[in-house]
């Protein structure tokens, strides 16, 4: 996997993989979810830093891909407009690293329960995830080989 010429997502970002040398980095992500959409051997994929579960009138974030709700079908409608419709996916963070309490508690976990339930609505299969428990993650997402790479700050390191 190159990382010289890595395309970096901040948050709300996503970036459209046509190309075969495409490399999407996240790095430092606490209760946010790295997303990557992909039709294996295809060379294409859609990718996403999701920072919030749904869209509200009383949160409104900038950015076409802060909201699970709106970035995943997003992403999917990228994909099939343009004939891929076989697609997986594979999503990584969703961790618990603040300490919050009352109705913003566990927005990780949220997280990840939106996207997979945009997933299923979608019929997407999720074939790979590496979410929950409290450490920041950097996530590389190669769309070519639909590998994505999980490291931590501690040393972990997961493949999926």
């Amino acid at each position: 996997m190159m990382l010289e010429d890595s395309i970096v997502l901040g948050l709300g970002e996503w970036f459209l993989s046509l190309c075969k040398t495409d490399v999407v980095t996240w790095y430092g992500l606490g209760s946010c979810v790295a997303v990557a959409i992909y039709q294996e051997g295809q060379y294409a994929g859609a990718m996403a830093h999701i920072v919030l579960p749904k869209k509200t009138s009383s949160f409104l974030l900038p950015g076409d891909a802060y909201y699970a709700d709106e970035a995943i079908p997003m992403l999917v409608e990228a994909l099939r407009s343009r004939g891929y419709v076989a697609l997986k996916a594979k999503m990584a963070g969703g961790a618990s690293v603040l300490p919050l309490h009352g109705p913003d508690a566990e927005i990780g976990a949220r997280n990840v329960q939106a996207v997979k339930q945009c997933l299923n609505a979608l019929g997407v299969e999720l074939v790979g995830e590496d979410v929950g428990g409290n450490l920041a993650r950097t996530v590389r997402f190669c769309a070519n080989s639909g590998l994505m790479v999980i490291t931590t700050l501690s040393g972990y390191r997961r493949e999926i």
